[in-house]
């Protein structure tokens, strides 16, 4: 059939229509993050539901692949990440979290961790870069979510997303 589309070219699709929201999100959150020192929860709420509603579609209707409903292994991460800032009373950052339960629902649970461990590394280095260069005291917030995007995009371009 002509108009046949194979299940590898949906993922691929999808893959590629996952990746984009994230990163518009992740640059809108990354730009709120520098400049207000915040996150915005509405955004996140916005985000969240589109996300969710994308998900659920593509898997119902398209997909039709059951087993993806274990897709919300994603949001793991970003809860572990809430109790961390309720355990470390904010010092690490509420918001964050949010933002990692959002990317969440679009990825897979490794993906998701293999993006903290490099945002991790990459605001140590920059941490102690700045403290080193006398930019910022050593207890001084930095922002977490420009991290994440850099992270990000180093992973689809590895080509892991």
């Amino acid at each position: 059939m002509i108009f046949m589309i194979e299940a590898i070219e949906i993922i691929d699709l999808t893959d590629v229509l996952y990746s984009g929201l994230i990163l518009i999100f992740l640059i809108i959150q990354g730009y709120i993050d520098i400049k207000k020192k915040e996150i915005s929860i509405r955004l996140c709420f916005a985000a969240a539901v589109v996300f969710f509603t994308l998900r659920i579609g593509l898997i119902l209707f398209y997909t039709r692949n059951k087993e993806e409903i274990s897709f919300l292994t994603g949001l793991l991460p970003g809860v572990g990440m809430l109790l961390l800032s309720f355990i470390t009373r904010g010092k690490i950052g509420f918001g964050d979290g949010l933002v990692i339960i959002v990317m969440g629902i679009l990825m897979p649970v490794k993906r998701i961790i293999y993006i903290i461990l490099t945002a991790l590394f990459l605001v140590s280095v920059i941490g102690w870069a700045m403290i080193i260069l006398g930019k910022i005291k050593r207890n001084k917030e930095i922002p977490f979510v420009p991290e994440i995007l850099i992270s990000t995009v180093f992973w689809i371009i590895e080509g892991v997303m």
